[in-house]
């Protein structure tokens, strides 16, 4: 099967630097990674904010009620006035029409 030796020799030194060199390499590409997330992090504030479901849903929610207030205040005051507007000319053309007849 194996030889007689095989099984527990000692590590040569080359494996030792090859696996000294994976090593080191893995942890120089980890610590780059790093540095690059956090660079683009830095530059778009939006791009690293991760926000759970349950926040984002609850944060919608206010948006659109805001949105809703806002288009409410707006179109009540139109509305009134067109009202009141159409009531007094409705009035006069009554008032005039009996003054003519």
């Amino acid at each position: 099967m194996t030889g007689g030796n095989v099984l527990n020799r000692p590590k040569t030194a080359l494996q030792k630097n090859l696996n000294k060199l994976t090593r080191v390499k893995k942890a120089q590409k980890k610590k780059q990674l790093q540095k690059s997330k956090a660079s683009k992090q830095r530059a778009n504030q939006k791009g690293g904010a991760s926000v759970s479901a349950k926040k984002k849903r609850l944060i919608m929610k206010q948006i659109k009620r805001q949105q809703k207030e806002e288009n409410t205040m707006e179109v009540v005051p139109q509305q009134q006035s067109s009202k009141k507007s159409e009531g007094k000319a409705s009035k006069e053309s009554e008032a005039e029409k009996m003054d003519t007849s």
